[in-house]
């Protein structure tokens, strides 16, 4: 095991670490700071990164494409369905565009920077997107959790209150404006105390973007309960209570002696089928985003947890379970409410006819310059193809 001359130091240069004299450091910097080679800090750490084997990253990069393509063109959908159509305009499909709207946004900022700055063990993407992409997971996070909770309250009077006035469209958009307002407000620390930096004895030398900027790490771990409690364990405990109290009234006994017509079996029938698709939708938020919120208390309970073999396996297992939830509401949507379903298949028949009006269009015009086209192909016949952070919640 080679040394090297305690009086000789890295220090870092533009091209990487310069090992300098310990007699031209203190000239360069107060001897009162620096009396002797002790003080300064240790040199740069020539651990590799953590790699995954290429077999885990293929698949990952797979399941993780498939959830973004699946969530952007889902949630789009379902946006457009809500704003084209005058029928679907009602109060508790503007909630429901405002949860397709944050896991849109989910797809779009955070799935595939997470992801592959997990993979890559460091932050590839720069500052700019240091600042944005955490904080823009928690406030989707929050909208998702604070729309489910909205739409459980409208549920809950509804039901239980049927002759207390509804929400009106101008008050439902309120209501979101104000979810949005309050997700970015209570996300707004993380992107005010996130760092990248560069740690020597971490990842390499590579840059990390992380909450690094805290004063007190008492405060950062209370930060984070609590953004853990009002995402996750708070919005879920509201949901169990209201919609406990629906089903029992909903699928509850009928009072001895009271008639029912076909009418009011009707209404019964579909009453139930909104709530079961409700109830789906919030049993998928709350199993996706489980895993994670516990590894999460795990890694901020135990100041050890990350020296623990195979961590990284699990997080990356409990990260996708949560970005999955993104794709998984326009699927609920289009397999359990009738009116979701005729939108959606409208709009796609819809593009399909468009798709083949403009392939036969171009096709006629293929058939009428065949010479100038064959000529093209030829002459184009070599086709060139161009082609840590864990994100807190």
């Amino acid at each position: 095991m080679s040394t090297i001359d305690p009086s000789y130091y890295y220090l870092p240069g533009e091209d990487g670490y310069l090992l300098e004299n310990f007699s031209n450091v203190t000239a360069m910097y107060p001897t009162d700071l620096i009396s002797s080679p002790s003080d300064m800090p240790p040199p740069p750490s020539s651990e590799p990164v953590l790699t995954f084997p290429p077999h885990f990253q293929l698949l990952i990069y797979l399941v993780y494409n498939f959830i973004f393509i699946s969530a952007v063109i889902g949630n789009i959908l379902v946006i457009y369905v809500v704003a084209s159509s005058p029928r679907m305009r009602t109060v508790t499909n503007y909630l429901i565009a405002s949860l397709a709207l944050g896991d849109l946004l989910m797809a779009l900022l955070c799935v595939p920077f997470s992801y592959i700055s997990v993979l890559l063990q460091y932050w590839p993407f720069g500052l700019i997107l240091c600042h944005l992409v955490s904080p823009a997971q928690a406030t989707c996070v929050f909208v998702s959790a604070y729309t489910l909770v909205a739409l459980a309250v409208d549920r809950y009077i509804a039901i239980l209150y049927p002759l207390r006035p509804r929400l009106r469209r101008s008050q439902a958009l309120a209501v979101i404006l104000g979810v949005w307002i309050v997700a970015l407000i209570t996300a707004a620390p993380i992107a005010v105390f996130t760092r990248l930096e560069v740690d020597e004895q971490r990842a390499g030398g590579l840059p990390l973007c992380e909450e690094s900027a805290w004063s007190d790490d008492t405060l950062r771990l209370a930060y984070s309960l609590t953004l853990m409690i009002l995402q996750y364990f708070l919005p879920i405990s509201v949901l169990a209570f209201t919609y406990s109290r629906i089903v029992i009234a909903v699928w509850g006994k009928k009072p001895p002696g009271e008639a029912e017509d076909n009418r009011d079996q009707r209404l019964a029938r579909a009453k139930r089928k909104t709530i079961k698709t409700t109830l789906l939708v919030i049993s998928t938020y709350t199993l996706a985003w489980l895993p994670l919120n516990l590894f999460q208390l795990y890694m901020e309970t135990f100041t050890n947890a990350a020296q623990l073999p195979n961590i990284e396996y699990i997080f990356i297992v409990c990260h996708l379970l949560a970005m999955g939830h993104s794709a998984m509401n326009p699927i609920i949507y289009g397999a359990f409410n009738d009116r979701f379903r005729e939108s959606f298949t409208s709009v796609l028949s819809g593009c399909s006819r468009y798709s083949r009006k403009n392939g036969g269009s171009s096709s006629n015009n293929k058939t009428s310059s065949r010479g100038s086209t064959s000529v093209l192909v030829y002459s184009n016949k070599n086709w060139v193809r161009s082609t840590r952070t864990a994100v807190r919640v």
